[in-house]
């Protein structure tokens, strides 16, 4: 019970989260521009940046600099965790170790592939990609 109230406290504080960063960086939110080539990484360069002062991740197959965002996580410095680092799922379980995770899906009928930040967490993360990952 303790989880799904977590999984319910940061949901709504990541809508919160969402409106300061908005109102906050309204020109850097949105999607990448379309028909631009997209740089590409490797994850050896997403390792480079693995400090709170040059944060990137990758999250399935897109990679993000998180940078700019950290001193407006709603989970706070959480976020650190997935600096220079293969992130997905992290992201998709928002933090939650996977066991817990497994069983809070269980409990509230959510797919194994939605994650659980919300439709808002997803957009400004899109608004933070910088590129895809190297197959």
């Amino acid at each position: 019970m303790k989880v799904i109230i977590a999984v319910v406290v940061a949901t709504g504080a990541v809508l919160i989260g969402f409106v300061v960063y908005t109102l906050m960086n309204a020109e850097t939110v949105g999607p990448t521009e379309s028909g631009t080539t997209e740089p590409t990484y490797s994850l050896e360069d997403v390792a480079r940046h693995s400090s709170k002062n040059d944060c990137w991740t990758a999250i399935d197959g897109n990679v993000y600099d998180l940078t700019r965002f950290i001193g407006n996580h709603p989970g706070g410095e959480r976020i650190l965790e997935i600096c220079g680092k293969e992130g997905s799922e992290a992201f998709k379980n928002q933090g939650v170790p996977a066991e817990e995770a497994t069983q809070v899906r269980s409990e509230l009928s959510i797919p194994e592939d939605q994650p659980f930040h919300s439709p808002n967490a997803q957009s400004i993360l899109d608004g933070l990609k910088i590129g895809v990952l190297e197959t």
